[in-house]
């Protein structure tokens, strides 16, 4: 995959109390992800994923797109593009 190219991504989190892997898809539209990068934030429990986006390939980055999934509460996503 080339850089600017990223148009679909998942977080997958096996739990371990559970014998099976959890895909969480990052709903990312029409936009393409740079470069995407993954923390965990075990203090918080949250695991955050954070990229730079283009709103089309090998565009201009257009600005940051985050992600936060609590994994706490297994609860959906905090995500949204900040231009």
């Amino acid at each position: 995959m080339k850089s600017g190219e990223i148009g679909a991504a998942s977080l997958m989190v096996k739990p371990s109390n559970k014998d099976v892997i959890e895909d969480h898809s990052l709903n990312i539209n029409n936009l393409y992800l740079d470069d995407l990068k993954v923390k965990i934030d075990n203090t918080n429990n949250k695991y955050l994923l954070v990229s730079f986006y283009s709103e089309k390939k090998k565009g201009n980055l257009a600005g940051l797109y985050t992600y936060a999934w609590d994994k706490k509460n297994n609860s959906l996503p905090t995500k949204r593009p900040v231009p």
